[in-house]
């Protein structure tokens, strides 16, 4: 069986130089402006007028051309058999084993902000006013005998760009289904679920956490292949169908969820509790799509 294309996901934003230059062309112009009625009312020669005016404005559009001729930054996720590569193609490009990605799921809203992609932001790879893909990746160094311990990426991706959709169908493909059922704590009967609230060490309320994101992340891990396959989504009016009730509280319990989640532990143990309440209302509303033929 040959091995299939690599493909390539490009999502290009504008840089410090961008701005600056559309600040600086966005200013002459203002003085332009300005000149023209501050000197007309003091009467100043018409052809000085003229000048300063013209001046400010060729420079405005000069500076304006500059700004567009420098090269943008772009964030890369590509994806192959193998292999999974994805940065800053003006910082760092990382190589990752398919083998090692856990799960994929879309972010659930757009990015409020360009971050830096550098330091500590190096795995936040997210562009201000686009949506982004959140992969789990298992780190090669955790010692044989512990847990597994993942990082988590967000990866800027252009919707509407067909080779971002063909990415996110072949991520989705590549990562073990998993499915999980978990009672949810509005259930009148069967077992209490521990709450983050209740836990009796800083420790064990940080065990419930964590146990939340990961719950979290294999409902969104659940819900990805509807989102990204486009045909597998008209054939589900029950997931998709935003008229639909059931649909459209999924939709406010998933914001929600994502608007609570922190990347670590929080300090406060009440929003901590929250984010747990808000994983358990989402999963009962995911399994309310599943479910639920009719409303």
């Amino acid at each position: 069986m040959s091995a299939s294309i690599p493909v390539t996901a490009r999502t290009e934003y504008l840089g410090v130089g961008h701005r600056v230059a559309a600040a600086v062309a966005v200013a002459l112009l203002a003085v332009g402006l300005g000149a023209l009625v501050i000197l007309r009312a003091l009467r100043v020669d018409s052809s000085l007028v003229v000048g300063v005016v013209a001046g400010a404005v060729v420079g405005s559009i000069a500076v304006a051309a500059v700004g567009r001729q420098l090269s943008r930054g772009a964030v890369i996720l590509t994806v192959d058999d193998e292999w999974i590569y994805l940065g800053n193609e003006d910082v760092t490009i990382e190589e990752i084993a398919v083998a090692r990605l856990r799960s994929v799921a879309p972010g659930g809203a757009v990015a409020t902000s360009t971050s830096s992609m550098r330091g500590s932001s190096a795995r936040r790879l997210t562009v201000k006013g686009c949506g982004y893909l959140q992969l789990e990746v298992a780190r090669l160094d955790t010692a044989p005998d512990a847990d597994e311990v993942v990082d988590r990426w967000q990866v800027a991706v252009m919707g509407s760009d067909p080779a971002a959709q063909e990415v996110a169908a072949r991520l989705v493909a590549l990562v073990p289904r998993r499915h999980i059922v978990v009672d949810t704590p509005t259930a009148a009967s069967g077992p209490r679920i521990a709450r983050v609230a209740d836990a009796g060490t800083d420790d064990a309320a940080e065990r419930l956490w964590e146990a939340a994101t990961r719950m979290h992340d294999a409902v969104m891990s659940e819900y990805a292949p509807y989102e990204l396959d486009t045909d597998l989504a008209l054939r589900s009016p029950t997931v998709t169908d935003v008229t639909r009730p059931a649909v459209a509280r999924f939709q406010e319990a998933m914001d929600a969820a994502e608007a609570l989640r922190t990347d670590r532990f929080p300090d406060d143990r009440d929003y901590a509790d929250r984010y747990q309440r808000s994983v358990f209302a989402l999963r009962e509303a995911w399994q309310r799509c599943l479910t639920d033929t009719a409303d």
